[in-house]
Parts: C-alpha cells; sequence; structure tokens
C-alpha cells in the first residue's frame, strides 16, 4: 500500500505529524504557563489579603502614633513655655562662648607673636653668642700677640743693653787707649824734642802732630767704605740702634815704632836749623 500512495502525500503526512508534535508541545508549555499563572494569581490574592490586614495594622498603628504626635506636641509646647528662661540661659552661655573662643583667638595670636618674639630673640642671642666667642678669639690672639710683642719688647730691650754695655765698654776702652796714645805721643814728642835740642836744633811739635793726626784720620777714611752720597755704608744694621764694631783683631792701644838712630838704621838723619827753621821729620827707605 505504501507503494501505492505518491511520495507527495508521504511527505505531507510527515509534515502534518511534524506539526502536530510541534503543536502538542506548545499546548504542553501554555497549560504549563496556565498553572504557573494560576498559581502565582492564589500567591498575589494572598498577598493582597495580608497586605490588607497589614494595612489595617498600619491604620491602627497611625492612629496611635498621631494620638501620641498629639500628645507630645502639648507637652512640647508645655516644655517650651516652662523652657523659655533656660534658653534665654542658653543663648548668653552661647554669647559668653564666643566672647570666650575671641578671647581665646586674640590669646593666641599673642602666643604667636610671643613666639616669633623668643625666636628672634633665640637668633640674636645665638647671634650674639658667636659674636663673643668670635670676641674671646680675637681676645685671645691680641694677648698672644701682646705676649709676642712683649717677649720682642724684652729681647730688643736686652740686645739694646747688650749693645749699650759693649758700646760703653768700647768706648771705656777707647778712652783708654787715646789716654794712652796721648801720653805714649807727648812722651816720644818729649824725647824727640830733646833729641832735635841735643843735635842744637829746634822741632815743630804742633806742625807735626797735625800732621800726623790728619794722616791718620785720612787712613781711617779710606779704611772704612764711603757711599754714593759721601755716608759711610752700613750693612744690615737699623738706624737709631747703635751696633758694637767687631773685636780688634791686633793689640787694643796702637803700637809706634820706636825712633831709630842714625847709626842703627840707614835713615837720613834729623836736620836741625839753628835760625828757627822747622826741622826735617826723618823717612825711612
Amino acid at each position: 500500500m505504501s507503494s501505492t500512495v505518491p511520495r507527495h502525500f508521504r511527505d505531507e503526512l510527515a509534515r502534518a505529524r511534524t506539526d502536530a508534535a510541534s503543536l502538542q508541545a506548545t499546548l504542553s508549555a501554555v497549560n504549563a504557563e496556565l498553572v504557573a499563572a494560576t498559581s502565582a494569581r492564589d500567591q498575589a490574592s494572598n498577598a493582597i489579603v495580608s497586605l490588607s490586614q497589614e494595612r489595617d495594622a498600619t491604620v491602627a498603628e497611625l492612629q496611635a502614633v498621631q494620638a501620641d504626635l498629639a500628645q507630645s506636641r502639648c507637652a512640647s509646647e508645655a516644655a517650651q513655655r516652662l523652657n523659655a528662661p533656660l534658653e534665654e540661659d542658653v543663648r548668653r552661655i552661647n554669647a559668653l562662648l564666643t566672647a570666650h573662643a575671641e578671647e581665646r583667638q586674640r590669646d593666641l595670636a599673642r602666643l604667636r607673636d610671643l613666639e616669633t618674639s623668643v625666636s628672634s630673640a633665640s637668633a640674636d642671642r645665638i647671634a650674639a653668642e658667636a659674636n663673643a666667642a668670635r670676641a674671646g678669639i680675637a681676645e685671645l690672639q691680641s694677648a698672644r700677640g701682646i705676649t709676642d710683642l712683649d717677649e720682642r719688647m724684652a729681647q730688643s730691650q736686652r740686645e739694646h743693653s747688650e749693645r749699650a754695655a759693649a758700646w760703653r765698654r768700647l768706648l771705656r776702652e777707647a778712652r783708654l787707649g787715646r789716654e794712652l796714645a796721648r801720653l805714649v805721643r807727648d812722651d816720644l814728642a818729649r824725647r824727640l824734642d830733646a833729641m832735635v835740642a841735643t843735635d842744637g836744633g829746634t822741632l815743630d811739635l804742633a806742625g807735626l802732630l797735625r800732621s800726623l793726626e790728619t794722616q791718620l784720620e785720612l787712613a781711617c777714611r779710606a779704611a772704612v767704605p764711603q757711599g754714593s752720597d759721601g755716608s759711610s755704608r752700613t750693612t744690615g744694621v737699623p738706624t737709631g740702634v747703635p751696633t758694637p764694631p767687631a773685636a780688634p783683631t791686633g793689640p787694643a792701644h796702637p803700637v809706634f815704632p820706636r825712633p831709630s838712630t842714625p847709626a842703627t838704621t840707614g835713615s837720613t838723619p834729623i836736620s836741625c836749623s839753628r835760625s828757627g827753621r822747622a826741622a826735617s821729620v826723618p823717612r825711612t827707605p
């Protein structure tokens, strides 16, 4: 029989069966949704009933609260009437607190000013201590410099005293030498005058002494080096401080050669003129 049914009929029958199955599934889903909607409706009805009950309870509570609120308002009005003096006291206290806060702000400003003054005073004190330390160091340095100057002055005084003592000693020795030289000169002059007088002549002692003194002065000037301006040259000697001369290497007093006679030397004898002319001094070869 299946072989006698056309193919397109079989396809349509299969599609119809498929559509019927899908419709059956859709119907089952719709039935399930219907059952769920019914359950939701029942739950909503129950919720509405419970909400109605809660509303009634809430209305009762609201009425009680309104009554309590009216009673509280009456009590508050009575309390406000009773608390009017207290509110005045509170306002005065607030004014006092405001004034105290302002005074506290002024005290804080004064404290900040005092802190600033203390900071500047501390800085000034530190600067003063630093200046005092520098002054102490300068004082120590000055004391050290004064000590050094005192030592230098003492040393210079000692050197001056030593030089003065040396000069006095040299001057004393020079005076002694000069006196001895004068005595020797006078003795030699007397002897020479006696020798000339023995030969029957005369001798100009004053001119002879002047000539010898001139020669000695020229010899001393030649021994001392002269500068370009004609003054004596000094090396390393400060002005105003006398420096003792070097110790003489020869004899301390001038030694004059003894006059030799014509018999012992080959010098020319003294020729004396009887007419009063000056006698010639013998020259030794």
